[in-house]
């Protein structure tokens, strides 16, 4: 019954104050024309397009006359490491570090050049299969991250 009770004010507090998904209901004074991506990992440029393309796209679609029109370039650069290592040298602890340097263009002129940068460290995992799964994990949530504050300094630009 507290149980039950709890989830009943855990929900009315959320409702009440306001909640929703940090890119959800936005509307940004700008859209993104181009972007240029360039780095050594397929799959972190791959997610940075996705992500900053969801987050505008869907609610802009027949109202972009009036809008700032933005071109990014963007050059990412990924890399992976062993932080510690046991007695008989296989690792133990690994960090990821994600570098993105971004070139905001309005009608061909450079206008900011800003460089990001996002790191994870983490523990080696037995099974190499959920290793693997929980890198890929990290490098979503990473690249979520900086596309929500490549979205920030464009609104503040």
């Amino acid at each position: 019954m507290i149980r039950f009770i709890n989830t009943i004010f855990v929900l009315l507090f959320i409702t009440s104050c306001g909640y929703s998904p940090m890119l959800a209901g936005k509307d940004y004074p700008f859209i993104i024309n181009d972007i240029k991506v360039e780095g050594n990992k397929r799959k972190v440029n791959s997610l940075l397009i996705n992500n900053l393309k969801n987050s505008i796209s869907k609610r802009d679609k027949g109202e972009a006359i009036n809008k700032i029109k933005y071109d990014l370039e963007i050059i990412t650069n990924f890399s992976r490491s062993v932080i510690s290592s046991d007695s008989k040298g296989d690792p133990t602890t690994f960090e990821q570090n994600i570098e993105v340097e971004v070139i905001i263009f309005k009608d061909g002129n450079m206008l900011k050049e800003v460089t990001i940068k996002k790191k994870n460290t983490y523990n080696n995992l037995e099974d190499k299969f959920e290793l693997e799964k929980y890198e890929d994990n990290l490098i979503e949530n990473l690249c979520y991250n900086i596309a929500d504050r490549i979205m920030t300094i464009l609104s503040n630009v």
